[in-house]
């Protein structure tokens, strides 16, 4: 009797060590594929701010400076890029930025968004705002002005289209407000487009240069 629950408690306790064997092979696997995860998070994460890197180096070549010492104006501009329609008129179109800084900026401060369209043939006569939903918020800009030219073909010159450029109102922290978000889509009639990271991230550029202090041009004053 006694050697027979020898061999039984021996038994248990083998099949105990195979049990915590078993748990502690899982228990290693499970470790081993989470510092492999975490590997891969981390090469992502590097990957990602790289992009970013790269997407804010392009935004800030994107934004040229021009100084008019006379008029004491510093112009900010935008370089045109093309925009991602998503709905609309389906013509060409280009979104660009200019703002002014300095003691002779525009007065108010204000400045101007540029769509212009390929050929949109007069479709924007009419528009009134600049529709924008900057990560869900709606937010309604001004048109300003407006500009056509007739575009002509043929031996005759005949008109076969209409060229538009349309100028919008922009304040400078709503400048700000464009490149902090990180889903902006727009209306401005027909036409509906989202905007790429890179141009949000020029946006950011331009508000940046807005934000920094201006130097002083007086005659002598340290640069």
């Amino acid at each position: 009797m006694g050697r027979f629950l020898l061999v039984v408690v021996l038994a248990g306790v083998a099949v105990g060590a195979r049990a915590e064997d078993d748990a502690l092979d899982r228990l290693r696997a499970e470790n081993a594929r989470l510092e492999a995860r975490l590997r891969e998070l981390e090469a992502e994460n590097a990957a990602l701010r790289g992009r970013v890197g790269s997407v804010d180096a392009k935004a800030e070549r994107s934004v040229t400076s021009t100084v008019d010492e006379d008029r004491e104006r510093t112009s900010l501009d935008m370089e045109p890029s093309r925009l991602d329609l998503t709905g609309g008129n389906r013509s060409r179109h280009w979104i660009s930025l200019h703002a002014e800084r300095g003691t002779g900026a525009t007065a108010g401060g204000e400045a101007e968004i540029g769509i212009e369209a390929a050929a949109s043939n007069g479709i924007y006569r009419r528009a009134e705002q600049l529709e924008l939903s900057l990560d869900g918020t709606s937010l309604s800009l001004p048109v300003t002005s407006r500009t056509a030219a007739l575009i002509l073909a043929g031996p005759q010159q005949q008109r076969v289209g209409e060229r538009e450029t349309v100028r919008i109102a922009v304040s400078t922290d709503t400048i700000a407000r464009i490149g902090a978000a990180r889903e902006v889509s727009g209306r401005l009639g027909p036409t509906t487009f989202v905007l790429n990271p890179e141009q949000i991230a020029s946006f950011a550029a331009v508000a940046r240069r807005l934000a920094s202090p201006e130097p002083d041009r007086r005659s002598g004053a340290a640069d």
